[in-house]
């Protein structure tokens, strides 16, 4: 399960190992759940000795822990400046289209890289499992950051503080439309990519436009 870009740079014996246990560990839990996932088994599926374990994890929570970020960091590789980028895009509504489009090529396609690791953090994200918890801690910094930009790109707008329940809630129903639309592609339910990409754009703008409405028309009433 490594990357393109992990197969290409060079790593040590220890580090190639540990990726083997890795990978051995996200098969199982893809396959059986964590709950049937044991330090024997881990080593047995990745051709190793038992022994050979414990020389790269400390304890098989070490281990699934560190699986759950694996997980994270291949469908979401940190994306730098995402903030910055998306921001300088926008200076008003006439920008919006931009925006959401940045947010969804940087956002949303690498998941659509690895779709089999994909379908393992949607099955498991919400799990009260060391696994499930691993993956969680990432993915709410992620959602802190999006956030971020819906609110600074609302305050370019003219967004005031009593609207942020609103900005809050737009943020999350965006989420959710992203994660719909990256399942469906990656369970092969609709195989137009562009097609399911260019609806979701569409929904999240049509989404804010219509808080925009809203924004107006509370303007309006207090006039």
């Amino acid at each position: 399960m490594e990357s393109q870009a992990e197969q290409r740079a060079p790593r040590t014996k220890g580090q190639r190992t540990r990726q083997r246990l890795l990978d051995a560990t996200l098969e199982l839990i893809g396959a059986e759940g964590t709950a049937a996932v044991t330090t024997g088994r881990i080593a047995a599926a990745a051709g190793l000795a038992q022994s050979s374990f414990y020389q790269h994890f400390k304890s098989l929570e070490h281990c699934i822990e560190a699986a759950g970020r694996a997980v994270v960091e291949r469908i979401r590789p940190p994306q730098p400046g995402l903030r910055e980028r998306a921001l300088s895009r926008f200076r008003g509504q006439d920008d919006l289209p931009r925006l959401v489009q940045l947010l969804v090529e940087e956002l949303v396609k690498p998941y659509l890289e690895e779709p089999e690791l994909t379908l393992l953090y949607y099955r498991h994200r919400l799990d009260p499992t060391t696994f499930g918890r691993a993956m969680a801690q990432i993915m709410d910094r992620e959602r802190a950051v999006l956030t971020d930009v819906w609110w600074r790109a609302a305050e370019r707008l003219g967004v005031g503080p009593e609207l942020y329940p609103v900005v809050a809630l737009e943020s999350e129903l965006v989420n959710s439309m992203a994660a719909g639309a990256i399942q469906a592609i990656a369970t092969g339910r609709f195989q137009n990519r562009d097609l399911v990409l260019g609806q979701l754009r569409l929904m999240i703008e049509g989404g804010i436009r219509a808080n925009l409405e809203l924004l107006e028309s509370r303007r309006a009433s207090r006039q």
